[in-house]
């Protein structure tokens, strides 16, 4: 599990979650700039990217988890898993299903069963980890991409993708449009002191990730993409805090860097459908109401980009 860069996700225990801490929480997230806010003697507190890091040992640098559409889906979960489906929508795969079908490996299986079984499991893995969904027992298929190559599941930004799911949930349960929690349940009852204190001696691995969760920027999962901002809870890690930026001002080249990243990640990865350019094309006009985005010069970049997939 290591190899893939999953390994601490599988020694995770089932647990209860603590439902009046969840929720007090939720009560005081700010989608704005996704924090609680909390007393004043306390402040502002999230969960950040050297939270995912450190409790969940997922990689903090990595290319952007973002998926392609999938047309034939009986032929795509085949192809993989080696079996399919015989009831319900093939757009997700039921946990039960996976369970019953990939539980306990064949003692004379071959090569290829062990890659399957593993694929299989990395899929159930995520789906109860990183993007646990309360409301559901299944996980959408198209996660299964990310496992075809499992050699290269590892180069994947899963800290981001997992904290950006994480973000998107919490911003729809605090407006009550959500009333099953969803996200990583371990980041959410966790007890976040400061990172670090003044006289401690800091491993190079660790300062390496924490100089990189210090950056004002914003995480991608597929068409979700959030705010990050970590000067806003300076005290998690150890220093005084500041008066933050604005975050209608906060890294205009860092969002629009981000939502032309994510332009190319989507357009050279896949072929253009109406309903996947619609989606991305939502998302920019959601972010250009704080920030200011060039949308005629993005929806340019993407069609040329897209005239060069098709040459």
């Amino acid at each position: 599990m290591n190899t893939f860069g999953l390994g601490a996700l599988s020694i995770i225990p089932p647990g209860q979650i603590d439902q009046p801490l969840v929720a007090t929480n939720a009560e005081s997230w700010r989608s704005e700039i996704n924090s609680f806010h909390y007393n004043i003697q306390i402040g502002e507190m999230t969960p950040t990217l050297f939270d995912v890091y450190d409790i969940l040992g997922l990689s903090v640098v990595g290319e952007h988890v973002t998926c392609r559409p999938i047309n034939a889906l009986h032929k795509f979960i085949e192809d993989n898993l080696g079996i399919v489906p015989t009831e319900g929508n093939l757009t997700a795969i039921k946990h039960s299903w996976l369970k019953a079908n990939f539980w306990e490996l064949p003692p004379d299986a071959s090569p290829v069963q062990i890659v399957k079984y593993t694929q299989a499991y990395l899929l159930f893995l995520i789906s109860v980890t990183n993007f646990a969904d309360a409301s559901v027992a299944t996980v959408p298929t198209r996660y299964l991409q990310f496992f075809e190559d499992i050699e290269q599941a590892h180069r994947y930004a899963w800290d981001a993708a997992a904290l950006a799911y994480l973000y998107r949930l919490l911003g729809k349960a605090c407006t009550f449009k959500r009333r099953h929690f969803s996200g990583s349940a371990t980041l959410m009852q966790v007890i976040w002191n400061s990172y670090f204190k003044l006289d401690e001696e800091i491993s190079d691995d660790r300062h390496e990730a924490f100089e990189t969760v210090m950056c004002v920027t914003t995480l991608i999962l597929h068409d979700i993409v959030e705010p990050y901002m970590p000067d806003h809870v300076c005290r998690q890690f150890g220093s005084k805090q500041g008066i933050p930026r604005n975050p209608l001002s906060v890294g205009k080249s860092a969002v629009q860097a981000s939502t032309t990243m994510l332009a190319e990640a989507l357009t050279l990865r896949q072929k253009w459908y109406s309903e996947v350019y619609n989606r991305i094309n939502n998302t920019f006009k959601m972010l250009s109401k704080f920030v200011s985005v060039d949308m005629e010069d993005i929806e340019a970049r993407m069609e040329l980009l897209q005239r060069e997939v098709n040459e």
